[in-house]
């Protein structure tokens, strides 16, 4: 899967130049893809999740977080604009770039697979990351930050596992129903899954992040500025945040247990595999080592103790998980 994602990318020529090439090869989306995937599913369908993967790292970095238009909203919004459209209807503009075309080919191949309601899934997540990078560049061009409530529900989109989790029963050959993946239980585990992948991923990225952008929109920058100490100070309380999420995820996971169907079952099974497939796969990837500058990244999983909290975050905008 990995070399064909590679090969995918020389193909429409994504990477903007040698050097991009080169930290794309040290991200392992291959590994990735394999690590948050069911063990058997087919591998067509599986190269569509690793590409898409391999696509948004690389959307990340060109546009984003170090990006062209990291601090552009104005340019951002435009470029969301088009790049919804094309979801939207699955035809090309006039003029494309080779990020336009070879999310086209995304559109095509999952359009090619997925059900109607499958497809309008993943349109509606793309929707939802899309919006907040430009949350993200108006924040840089302002020169804010926002607050913990707020980031902490900017991370459920923003590092778009939204769209991740769109395409887990595309990509593994199923449909969950409509009427058990909009139950209540199940829309607070997806947004836990991905606020915890995205504040797993701010905890390894933070040297990364600090070395090439140093735009202090990670959870470990915003609780050293709101708490006024620092980055190393904070670190055990953004760790405290996800442990509060990931306990509040496994009471719940455990209240759903037999209450879904088959395709329902599959899918919340999946959301776990994502939330341990992302640490084992980050704790050794080039992209948050950063080979050149290296981080000090743990190589193991430890348990915790002492056992974290149950009671809910004192945030408004992910209290709603704590009642789900």
């Amino acid at each position: 899967m990995e070399s064909n994602a590679l090969n995918w990318m020389h193909a429409l020529e994504l990477a903007r130049d040698a050097e991009q090439e080169r930290r794309v090869r040290a991200i392992g989306c291959g590994e990735l893809g394999a690590r948050t995937v069911e063990a058997h599913a087919p591998t067509a369908l599986t190269q569509i999740s690793v590409d898409s993967m391999l696509w948004l790292f690389i959307f990340d970095d060109t546009y984003c977080d170090e990006g062209t238009h990291s601090a552009d909203p104005a340019a951002m919004s435009l470029l969301v604009a088009r790049l919804l459209r094309i979801a939207e209807t699955g035809t090309s503009p006039a003029t494309m770039t080779a990020h336009e075309e070879a999310f086209l080919d995304l559109r095509r191949r999952i359009a090619a697979t997925a059900s109607p309601t499958q497809l309008v899934r993943w349109i509606d997540a793309l929707r939802s990351y899309l919006a907040y990078q430009a949350w993200e560049a108006a924040h840089r061009a302002r020169g804010s930050r926002p607050e913990t409530d707020a980031y902490l529900t900017a991370r459920i989109a923003n590092g778009s596992m939204p769209v991740c989790c769109a395409v887990l029963d595309i990509t593994s050959g199923f449909e969950v129903p409509a009427r058990e993946m909009n139950r209540t239980d199940v829309r607070a585990l997806t947004e836990m899954c991905c606020a915890l992948v995205g504040l797993d991923n701010d905890i390894m990225s933070h040297w990364k992040e600090t070395l090439r952008c140093g735009d202090g929109i990670n959870l470990i920058d915003i609780l050293a500025a709101d708490n006024a100490c620092t980055p190393g100070e904070a670190l055990p309380m953004a760790i405290a945040i996800r442990d509060r999420i990931l306990t509040r995820y496994l009471q719940l996971r455990e209240t759903t247990e037999g209450r879904l169907g088959a395709e329902g079952e599959r899918y919340l099974k999946l959301l776990d595999q994502w939330i341990r497939g992302n640490l084992d796969w980050g704790l050794g990837s080039g992209r948050y080592r950063n080979p050149d500058n290296p981080a000090t990244l743990p190589d193991h999983v430890t348990a915790c103790a002492p056992r974290p909290s149950a009671d809910p975050l004192p945030y408004r905008g992910t209290a709603w998980w704590w009642a789900a």
